[in-house]
């Protein structure tokens, strides 16, 4: 708990503990079968994917894979849409989109939150996409997961 207050202060406090070496620790608790400490840790790492520099250290620790496996097999609805809103974040920078977009697992992942997530997952999940897109490079990869599909889906079930 002190450590969420920590990470709730101020960007200072975020950067600090980035250089405390915590993402590592937080991504590998992200493959624990306690759904509230998997909630905790993926929250944690989204408030710190938000500072440049927590970027950096969740791709160079390969948290991608990490943060996929809550994407796709989350024990709580609300860690699989933490783990969409990482990837919109952790996909800012642009060579990290194409690194992201280059996982055959990131767009089908995001489409069956689309399909199958509460309003705030399915938002997540569009605005996730929306930022890889942002790499021409991705655009086919979200065409063939059946992005187009799940989103005329989703508008016409509104």
């Amino acid at each position: 708990m002190k450590f969420a207050c920590l990470q709730n202060q101020n960007i200072f406090n975020r950067s600090v503990l980035i250089e405390a070496a915590t993402i590592p620790a937080l991504l590998q608790m992200l493959s624990t079968n306690d759904p509230s400490m998997q909630e905790h840790s993926i929250s944690a790492l989204l408030k710190l994917s938000k500072h440049s520099n927590g970027k950096k250290v969740i791709m160079e620790n390969r948290g991608l894979n990490s943060i996929l496996g809550v994407l796709k097999n989350g024990l709580k609805l609300e860690s699989k849409q933490i783990a969409a809103a990482i990837i919109f974040y952790i996909s800012s920078p642009r060579e990290y989109r194409k690194l992201i977009g280059e996982n055959p697992e990131v767009f089908p992942a995001l489409v069956d939150l689309i399909k199958h997530g509460t309003s705030c997952g399915k938002k997540n999940a569009i605005v996730a996409i929306f930022g890889l897109l942002l790499s021409h490079r991705n655009h086919e990869r979200a065409l063939g997961a059946g992005t187009v599909p799940a989103l005329v889906n989703l508008l016409a079930s509104s």
